[in-house]
């Protein structure tokens, strides 16, 4: 939903299929992680969005309710 409500440059765009890739793959994702391998390849969050930090801030909410949803699974 956030990806195609969004006008995202390249860089953003890839940044964003990385974190879907590392949910999908580990289930969750922690806000230090995204400053980290594979997300720091294109820059890091604050880099990516450096002139957007709503966005930034949209990002980060959404995995907030990730992370809390898959602690409710589990």
């Amino acid at each position: 939903m956030f990806f195609s409500e969004q006008n995202l440059n390249l860089q953003q765009s890839q940044f964003i299929e990385i974190i879907i890739d590392y949910i999908v793959k580990k289930g969750t994702l922690e806000r230090q992680v995204l400053q980290q391998d594979p997300f720091s390849s294109v820059g890091g969050i604050m880099v990516v969005f450096k002139d957007q930090l709503p966005k930034a801030r949209g990002i980060l909410d959404i995995l907030e309710r990730i992370n809390r949803n898959a602690e409710e699974i589990s």
